[in-house]
């Protein structure tokens, strides 16, 4: 038996529902081991097809959507023709609803989403798209490592691309850096990610409603019509899209709004190895 592999074939950006979190971002790292016998060329798989296919498939499944436990007790699906509508309530009584197309949802028959049950679903997938000579397929997802970094897990939907960015219940696991006159300020980073985690980021004219608690989202965008209710405090408003170009402009005019006659530079990244640059006060 022989073995081929390929590290960082892709990242998953998606937002998944879970009974602590309730709704949180991910961009997960794939990689991919293949192994069984060699073909008549002397190979497992040409690495063209596993980086194009075999990404494309991944892509396909489970990035840039909304994944859900369907067997989770905190979990009710009302599924029509061709959208569906999630109802969500965490342990500590946040309640979400999501209605979107179906191709805004990974639904897997879990009481809890994580990689490993993540990993086995696309395993399945892929066994059916991969030919008889590989006979063990391995997928891989991890975080993102870095050293002196700080995260946070946020979800956004921006309505206005012609993509699957439109869904408006995706996200990302995203590193965020604060400089203050040149130097990085360790404590706003920390104030900053601990304010975002977990949040979703929303445009406000997209706000439809709002109670004392909650906040009503709703856009129409090229593949459908999108709905979202969310706790209150789950939420943070801009008045601008939700694109990281934005949100790295919004943290940083809002950051030196509390720092007067200072130079701010926010580096916010989306996911994994893309980001935005935010400044103030530019020379």
């Amino acid at each position: 038996m022989r073995t081929l592999f390929v590290d960082n074939l892709t990242v998953i950006d998606c937002s998944l529902l879970d009974s602590e979190l309730g709704l949180s971002g991910a961009s997960w790292i794939v990689d991919l081991s293949l192994s069984g016998n060699l073909d008549d060329e002397s190979m497992l798989l040409d690495f063209g097809v596993v980086k194009k296919q075999v990404k494309a498939l991944i892509d396909a499944e489970v990035d840039h959507k909304l994944i859900v436990p369907s067997a989770s007790v905190h979990c009710d699906i009302t599924t029509d023709n061709n959208s569906s509508e999630i109802s969500f309530s965490s342990k500590s009584n946040q309640n979400f609803t999501v209605t979107a197309p179906n191709s805004a949802f990974c639904i897997l028959p879990s009481e809890r989403i994580n990689t490993e049950g993540v990993t086995a679903y696309l395993n399945d997938r892929l066994r059916a798209l991969l030919p008889e000579n590989i006979s063990v397929i391995d997928v891989h997802l991890r975080n993102e490592i870095r050293d002196n970094a700080v995260w946070f897990r946020y979800s956004h939907g921006l309505k206005k691309h012609n993509g699957n960015c439109q869904r408006i219940t995706h996200g990302h696991r995203s590193r965020l850096e604060i400089y203050v006159d040149g130097v990085r300020d360790n404590v706003l980073e920390k104030e900053w990610v601990k304010r975002l985690d977990n949040i979703y980021i929303a445009t406000r004219e997209d706000l439809e409603r709002s109670s004392d608690y909650i906040n009503e989202f709703s856009y129409r965008a090229d593949q459908g019509t999108f709905k979202l209710s969310l706790p209150k405090d789950r939420t943070y408003l801009v008045d601008c899209d939700t694109t990281i170009e934005e949100i790295a402009q919004t943290l940083a005019n809002t950051v030196a709004s509390g720092i007067s006659g200072k130079n701010v530079k926010v580096i916010a990244w989306e996911g994994v190895d893309k980001g935005a640059i935010g400044v103030t006060n530019e020379s």
